[in-house]
């Protein structure tokens, strides 16, 4: 019903299940690029971290995209680099490697 008139993805498991509903071409990558225009940052320099299929337009566009290890199958899908649990702070400590210049440690 809905095909070619909007963008649909998905953020959250459930059981019932969760669609999202976007005018077409509304994402966190074209969020995202927006941004990055506007500050003049170059998205190559840029790093992003995701776990559902809705962050994959934003992970695609950066120079440096990390999962955590419980993202969703179809996100660890696409041989991103893969960092800890989230649950264990994955993101923050990998954020605190960036800063210091270290590449963030990944996990297998």
């Amino acid at each position: 019903l809905v095909d070619g008139r909007v963008s649909t993805t998905f953020s959250v498991q459930l059981d019932d299940g969760l669609v999202e509903l976007a005018p077409i071409g509304v994402s966190k990558g074209a969020a995202l690029s927006a941004t990055a225009e506007q500050l003049g940052v170059d998205l190559a320099d840029a790093a992003a971290f995701g776990d559902m299929p809705n962050d994959l337009s934003m992970l695609r566009l950066v120079g440096h995209p990390f999962v955590v290890s419980n993202a969703h199958r179809r996100v660890l899908q696409e041989g991103f680099p893969v960092i800890g649990h989230h649950d264990t702070s994955a993101v923050g400590h990998a954020i605190l490697d960036l800063l210091d210049g270290r590449q963030p440690a990944t996990v297998s």
